[in-house]
């Protein structure tokens, strides 16, 4: 029996050693991309240099780039963090002013605006009925929930947990007028 014991325990200890590893390198892979972005925009540079700090020291120490030690460190309402952050829902959402809809709608101008009101996207029905207009305090509570501000929105989106964060996003967010 003691050697069969072994045997599992030595293989779980490499798959948790495995996992770790592929971990740190998403989050180099994330650090890199996120450096070459700031290198080109003059602004970012200078709004974003303890953030970055920050992130190789999360990094060197083997933390998570996310959580409350990241979050603490934004203030509220910072549209260059915000920038950053919105970075992963440039996956689904354009922002240029007349972009396409992608798997999202356009969200340029989305502050003040109607839900369900871009031309061109096919909406839920639920969203098209909510009769929201995204103001900053309903935009943080799509982003922290999106399913449980409006039930049967088809947007895919677990939300962001930071409010911090979710600040950030909003101020970015207003930018784009």
């Amino acid at each position: 029996m003691a050697p069969v014991f072994k045997v599992r325990s030595f293989e779980m200890s490499l798959n948790r050693l495995s996992r770790n590893v592929n971990r740190r390198q998403t989050q180099k892979r994330s650090v890199i991309a996120l450096a070459a972005i700031i290198l080109n925009d003059a602004d970012l540079k200078r709004s974003v240099a303890l953030v970055l700090r920050l992130a190789c020291v999360a990094l060197l120490s083997g933390a998570a780039f996310t959580g409350p030690a990241f979050a603490q460190t934004a203030a509220p309402g910072d549209a260059a963090r915000g920038k950053i952050v919105f970075l992963e829902c440039q996956a689904c959402h354009a922002v240029a002013p007349g972009g396409p809809a992608l798997v999202g709608p356009n969200l340029q101008g989305v502050v003040g605006r109607t839900a369900g009101a871009v031309p061109g996207y096919d909406y839920s029905q639920a969203l098209k009925a909510s009769g929201i207009t995204w103001t900053p305090v309903k935009l943080d509570a799509w982003l922290t929930d999106p399913g449980a501000l409006v039930p049967g929105t088809k947007m895919a989106f677990t939300g962001i947990a930071s409010a911090a964060l979710r600040a950030d996003v909003i101020a970015y967010l207003q930018t784009l007028k």
